[in-house]
């Protein structure tokens, strides 16, 4: 009600979805737990053997996938397009907590890489709400002359992609 009515005022997350939205003319599907889903699929999926050693590193891949998503890396495997690539692989291992094992690394990169499709279907959670936009998005419409974004010391690698292409 403080603002002009010439004002637009949305959350990054809100921006970022309606330009996904219309990225593709879809109804998009949100699912918070959508890296943990796709995570339990891809171990139901594994030999018997292999299961307990994944089960072991659950958390620690879906919080990389997370903060892969905040920080814009995109598996270098990736070719079906050509996203904005923000950090190397090296680059974002050295932000994790620790330093991650071969098997956590290997289903980080294949629990993005099917996120990132899914969400091509139409199939997102929070993190894809700016994170394909930013990296992938083309019609960003309408642009603004002026964004003014409240706790700016908060935002992401990918939130500011995502604002520098809105302007």
């Amino acid at each position: 009600r403080r603002m002009l009515s010439t004002t637009t005022v949305k959350t990054i997350n809100a921006i970022g979805h309606n330009i996904w939205s219309a990225q593709g003319a879809r109804d998009l599907r949100l699912d918070a737990q959508k890296s943990g889903a796709l995570l339990r699929e891809i171990i139901a999926a594994a030999p018997r053997a292999e299961q307990s050693a994944m089960w072991n590193v659950f958390s620690a891949v879906t919080d990389g996938v997370a903060l892969a998503k905040a920080l814009g890396y995109v598996p270098s495997s990736w070719t079906a397009s050509s996203p904005l690539r923000l950090i190397s692989r090296s680059a974002f291992h050295a932000r994790l907590d620790e330093r991650p094992d071969e098997l956590t690394a290997e289903l980080i990169d294949v629990v993005l890489m099917r996120s990132i499709r899914e969400a091509f279907r139409g199939f997102i959670d929070f993190n894809d709400q700016v994170y394909m936009p930013a990296l992938w998005g083309s019609h960003f419409l309408p642009r603004f002359p002026l964004i003014l974004v409240d706790e700016y010391q908060d935002l992401s690698p990918v939130d500011h992609a995502l604002v520098a292409r809105l302007t």
